[in-house]
């Protein structure tokens, strides 16, 4: 995890009808360096008795045991959150 130290977070709203950048001011705040593997996750999901992704095994997605190091794909907010409350983390929010 890396400290991100910004006062000033840009992000896309989705609540506005033309979807324009919205500025939210943020204290600093950890975020992991790199995505959540297709590794980690599956050790995840045999460990919480979750389901893999829809997409796992799909060659052209790169999504499961034959892409080991790469960012996994098809997950919903509900089970990315279920992860990162597994890992000991959380995910983001718009503060």
């Amino acid at each position: 995890m890396v400290l991100t130290s910004v006062n000033c977070l840009m992000f896309l709203s989705q609540r506005t009808p033309c979807n324009i950048f919205m500025q939210n001011k943020t204290d600093s705040f950890y975020m992991d360096t790199y995505e959540v593997t297709n590794a980690q996750y599956k050790t995840f999901c045999e460990a919480a008795d979750r389901q893999l992704p829809d997409f796992w095994n799909v060659p052209l997605f790169h999504c499961g045991e034959d892409y080991p190091n790469h960012p996994v794909i098809g997950v919903s907010w509900s089970d990315a959150n279920a992860y990162a409350q597994w890992a000991g983390k959380r995910l983001p929010t718009e503060a």
